[in-house]
Protein backbone atom coordinates (compact mmCIF):
# COMPACT_ATOMS: atom_id res chain seq x y z
CA UNK A 1 0.00 0.00 0.00
CA UNK A 2 1.48 3.07 -1.27
CA UNK A 3 0.68 6.43 0.89
CA UNK A 4 -0.58 9.34 -1.63
CA UNK A 5 1.41 12.82 -0.58
CA UNK A 6 -1.40 15.62 0.39
CA UNK A 7 -1.04 18.26 -2.06
CA UNK A 8 1.03 21.17 -1.63
CA UNK A 9 -0.52 24.43 -0.61
CA UNK A 10 0.21 27.14 1.45
CA UNK A 11 -2.94 29.42 3.63
CA UNK A 12 -2.39 32.50 3.81
CA UNK A 13 -4.47 35.46 5.23
CA UNK A 14 -5.65 37.88 2.89
CA UNK A 15 -4.79 42.12 3.69
CA UNK A 16 -7.51 44.04 5.19
CA UNK A 17 -8.83 45.66 2.08
CA UNK A 18 -9.11 42.38 0.59
CA UNK A 19 -11.41 40.99 3.34
CA UNK A 20 -13.70 43.89 3.32
CA UNK A 21 -13.73 44.00 -0.42
CA UNK A 22 -14.98 39.96 -0.55
CA UNK A 23 -17.18 40.35 2.56
CA UNK A 24 -19.35 43.32 0.66
CA UNK A 25 -18.97 41.74 -3.22
CA UNK A 26 -17.01 44.71 -4.00
CA UNK A 27 -19.21 47.69 -3.33
CA UNK A 28 -20.98 49.38 0.19
CA UNK A 29 -24.42 48.80 -1.27
CA UNK A 30 -26.83 46.56 0.47
CA UNK A 31 -27.06 43.17 -1.35
CA UNK A 32 -29.86 42.40 -3.55
CA UNK A 33 -31.94 39.18 -3.43
CA UNK A 34 -32.81 38.00 -6.90
CA UNK A 35 -36.57 35.82 -6.55
CA UNK A 36 -36.18 32.35 -8.19
CA UNK A 37 -38.43 31.94 -11.22
CA UNK A 38 -41.37 30.13 -11.64
CA UNK A 39 -41.47 29.79 -7.80
CA UNK A 40 -44.80 30.50 -6.41
CA UNK A 41 -45.32 31.19 -2.99
CA UNK A 42 -47.61 29.44 -0.47
CA UNK A 43 -50.85 30.46 -0.15
CA UNK A 44 -50.86 29.61 3.90
CA UNK A 45 -53.01 32.17 5.88
CA UNK A 46 -52.24 33.13 9.10
CA UNK A 47 -50.02 30.56 10.25
CA UNK A 48 -46.94 32.39 10.61
CA UNK A 49 -48.70 35.80 12.07
CA UNK A 50 -49.95 33.17 14.91
CA UNK A 51 -53.74 33.17 13.67
CA UNK A 52 -56.38 30.09 13.41
CA UNK A 53 -54.23 28.10 10.87
CA UNK A 54 -51.35 27.17 13.44
CA UNK A 55 -49.49 23.82 12.05
CA UNK A 56 -47.23 21.51 13.25
CA UNK A 57 -44.72 19.72 11.09
CA UNK A 58 -45.30 16.13 10.51
CA UNK A 59 -44.16 13.34 8.77
CA UNK A 60 -46.49 10.68 6.73
CA UNK A 61 -44.82 7.71 4.32
CA UNK A 62 -47.25 7.35 1.59
CA UNK A 63 -47.07 4.78 -0.97
CA UNK A 64 -45.28 6.05 -4.13
CA UNK A 65 -48.76 5.61 -5.78
CA UNK A 66 -51.27 7.17 -3.17
CA UNK A 67 -48.27 10.27 -3.35
CA UNK A 68 -48.90 10.30 -7.07
CA UNK A 69 -52.40 10.42 -6.79
CA UNK A 70 -52.62 12.51 -4.15
CA UNK A 71 -49.77 15.14 -5.99
CA UNK A 72 -52.27 14.83 -9.10
CA UNK A 73 -55.85 15.65 -6.72
CA UNK A 74 -53.93 18.49 -5.29
CA UNK A 75 -52.77 20.39 -8.50
CA UNK A 76 -56.36 19.82 -10.59
CA UNK A 77 -57.49 21.69 -7.37
CA UNK A 78 -54.73 23.97 -6.78
CA UNK A 79 -55.11 23.10 -3.13
CA UNK A 80 -52.00 22.17 -0.69
CA UNK A 81 -51.48 18.77 0.39
CA UNK A 82 -51.25 19.72 3.89
CA UNK A 83 -55.01 20.68 3.82
CA UNK A 84 -56.38 17.38 1.75
CA UNK A 85 -54.70 15.14 4.27
CA UNK A 86 -55.52 17.55 7.31
CA UNK A 87 -59.84 17.70 6.37
CA UNK A 88 -59.28 13.65 5.26
CA UNK A 89 -57.93 12.85 8.62
CA UNK A 90 -60.48 15.09 10.19
CA UNK A 91 -63.26 13.59 8.70
CA UNK A 92 -61.40 10.12 9.12
CA UNK A 93 -61.52 10.67 13.67
CA UNK A 94 -65.00 12.16 13.32
CA UNK A 95 -67.00 9.65 11.95
CA UNK A 96 -69.21 7.47 14.29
Amino acid sequence: MSRKKPPAFKLRKPAAADMDAFVSAGTTEPAKTSRRPGVQASKRKGAKNGGASERQRTTIYFSPEVRKRLAVYCAERDAEMSEVVTEAVSKFLNRS
